[in-house]
């Protein structure tokens, strides 16, 4: 017997709704932005001992603003920093989200693929026996090229 763990389907309305909902909130981040490969690898990035200078540098303008030089805006700056941590919240909850989503699909690819390798042996099985499986036998077969023994090239 093949497991099924999942088994339902979402109604259109609820698959717009959720696709809606996710193009919302990408609308409500105007300001997101697609890197090249090479932006990517050439970015400087923020680790955790970046991450603390950039805060001691925030706090630093703010007792001193002296030391910020006149082509430098503080309040870039600090905005720069808190968008960057708000989306890192965003990000979590979004990696999250897509691992279930792949790791979903993967478990119905597999259920679906196990049930139907079902079917096609049970066919196979059934092709001599029973009137018009044959042509059904032949339609599924068309899916595994190269499999079996007359298609085995000769060495």
């Amino acid at each position: 017997m093949t497991p099924n763990i999942i088994n339902q389907i979402l109604p259109d309305a609820t698959l717009n709704d959720i696709k809606s909902k996710l193009l919302g909130a990408k609308d409500l981040m105007p300001f997101l932005l697609a890197m090249t490969t090479k932006q990517r690898l050439t970015t400087v990035k923020m680790s955790r001992k970046r991450f603390q200078f950039v805060s001691n540098t925030i706090d630093s303008c703010k007792v001193e603003p002296l030391i910020v030089p006149t082509w430098v805006n503080p309040h870039g700056i600090e905005n720069d920093f808190t968008l960057s941590n708000q989306l890192l919240g965003v990000e979590s909850i979004l990696e999250d989200m897509l691992i279930e989503v792949r790791d979903t699909r993967m478990q119905l690819g597999a259920e679906a693929l196990k049930a139907s390798s079902d079917v096609y042996d049970h066919v196979r099985k059934a092709k001599d026996r029973i009137p018009g499986i044959a042509a059904i036998y032949e339609t599924l077969k068309a899916s595994y090229p190269g499999r079996g023994k007359a298609n085995k090239k000769q060495v």
